[in-house]
């Protein structure tokens, strides 16, 4: 919907719609209980809203502002997967706890990435029920789906030593195997993809490294050094800034696309860790 801005509350368990033209006017969707990973679907006019605590996935009406449903995941998970690491056993809460979403582009799946499983749960969006699911990775941050709509990009940052992730997943979109592993640096935060399939950033947080990719062989054309403690990214809707949030030096970093090059740095934020770009 043009002119809002929905931001997830994991504390409240609330959406809140923010009016660009009048921020003041904000109000507050109550959803369910520790909202993570918004996805929009604008021929539905729905946005879909990750609850971590629900094993589950929320719909809510973008012109109404108000939950229309609940979209329920099993508890299972990915059948092929082996135990999760025991660094990565949470408490509270059982089973599978959404953090990311993706939406297929021809609108009809929706892609869940879980902790707990550490799996890619599938939404058939026609009837609400879950597909097959695939493996997916651990400490899971961000899902993309490929500008040609062929693979699933997998951000995620591991557990405590040996367990870190130091590598983007590739996986078929088809099958759900892994076919890549991409080297970026320990604890890859976040990805983020060109429009025209050419370039792909990724970023390294307890590295500090924001990093360049030609998406059609996924080989490394650049790297620049930001501080460890940067745990967000996302790119410009022109494509032409990539904006990268660091929440322990309480910086937000616009770095140009193209040639890597630190354009601006806005200092003495609090802990940023989510970003979105308005036009």
């Amino acid at each position: 919907m043009q002119g809002i801005v929905f931001v997830g509350c994991s504390g409240t368990g609330e959406v809140t719609a923010v009016p660009v033209a009048n921020p003041a006017a904000a109000a507050p969707i109550p959803v369910g209980h520790q909202i993570l990973g918004l996805c929009r679907d604008e021929a539905r006019g729905l946005i879909y809203a990750g609850d971590y605590f629900v094993n589950g996935v929320h719909a809510i009406d973008a012109a109404l502002q108000s939950l229309v449903s609940t979209m329920d995941l099993s508890s299972s998970g990915f059948s092929g997967r082996t135990d999760p690491p025991p660094c990565c056993t949470i408490e509270p809460g059982a089973g599978r706890r959404t953090v990311a979403l993706a939406l297929a582009p021809e609108g009809d799946v929706l892609y869940a990435a879980n902790y707990g499983t550490y799996d890619v749960a599938r939404i058939d969006l026609a009837t609400g029920e879950e597909l097959d699911a695939f493996d997916g990775v651990v400490g899971p941050r961000q899902i993309l789906v490929s500008a040609d709509g062929g693979q699933l990009i997998l951000a995620g940052v591991g557990g405590e030593g040996e367990q870190q992730v130091s590598a983007l997943y590739v996986l078929d979109r088809a099958t759900g195997k892994r076919v890549l592993e991409v080297p970026v640096g320990l604890s890859v935060a976040g990805v983020a993809l060109a429009a025209d399939g050419r370039r792909a950033w990724a970023i390294a947080r307890d590295d500090g490294e924001l990093v360049a990719f030609d998406a059609a062989d996924w080989t490394e054309t650049e790297r620049l050094s930001l501080g460890v403690g940067i745990d967000t990214l996302v790119l410009s809707p022109d494509g032409e800034t990539l904006f990268v949030g660091n929440s322990i030096g309480g910086q937000v970093h616009a770095v140009d696309a193209e040639t890597l090059a630190l354009r601006t740095t806005v200092e003495g934020l609090a802990a940023p860790k989510g970003l979105a770009v308005v036009v």
